[in-house]
């Protein structure tokens, strides 16, 4: 039996998150509440609206977004810390963590509500990102990646595995990916698919002049420290969102 996968009851409390970079996205919302909102129990608001959902979110049952991938991403670093499940709904441009498009959703979307459907977790990674003696903490769902900055040159990352030295890489970066992000950033540079209910890690390096170029898969409790050892610029990205 698979431990990542519970049975879902009935959401009395719904929130759909809308991306504001699409009209018809906030326009689908209300169409969706006004449908199937039979006791004025769902709420509606824009993803970037970060004070309007944070007021709304206790006692939320179901998280539901119209967008695209990265609006799911956001909703992810919006409801983690409640383990509110979500569901998405496609209106982007790449979809492969919605679950139903939306020309289907009026159809199809009070199957996923009445209570037979099932929710699937997913593990997340936590970064530590210490600068100038202050340490600030990151969720991601799909990704963390350390990469050169503006300018072209390559940098230098030392990467540990629970405090014993890995590897060093001298290219462009590294991508440290999720079961989740095997089929983002990680899949691109050649990564592996796997399946995104599994708990582990992908190592992958961005254009490496040295060995272990191919990328290392690794345990779900493994601690791994990067620490760039040039002096060219860098940058973090988590999720594709947060830099």
């Amino acid at each position: 039996m698979n431990s990542n996968i519970e049975n879902f009851n009935s959401p009395k409390r719904v929130g759909i998150l809308a991306n504001h970079m699409i009209p018809q996205a906030m326009e689908l919302g209300e169409v969706l509440k006004t449908n199937l909102d039979s006791q004025n129990s769902w709420w509606i608001k824009n993803i970037n609206d970060l004070e309007g959902i944070s007021n709304n979110l206790d006692e939320t049952d179901l998280i539901i977004t119209i967008g695209g991938d990265g609006t799911i991403l956001r909703a992810a670093h919006i409801s983690a810390l409640k383990e509110i499940p979500i569901l998405g709904i496609n209106m982007g441009t790449v979809g492969f963590m919605c679950e139903i498009e939306a020309s289907d959703c009026i159809e199809e979307l009070p199957n996923y509500l009445d209570g037979s459907s099932i929710i699937e977790k997913r593990m997340m990674l936590k970064a530590e990102i210490i600068r100038k003696g202050k340490k600030v903490e990151y969720d991601a769902l799909n990704d963390i990646v350390l990469a050169r900055g503006s300018k072209i040159r390559v940098i230098e990352i030392s990467v540990k595995l629970n405090n014993t030295h890995l590897a060093t890489y001298r290219g462009d970066g590294v991508v440290l990916s999720t079961p989740t992000g095997s089929t983002g950033y990680s899949l691109s540079l050649g990564g592996p698919v796997v399946s995104p209910s599994s708990n582990l890690i992908l190592l992958k390096p961005i254009g490496s002049h040295m060995s272990l170029h191919g990328g290392v898969v690794l345990d779900l409790n493994s601690k791994i420290d990067l620490t760039i050892r040039s002096e060219n610029s860098a940058t973090v990205s988590i999720d594709g969102f947060i830099d």
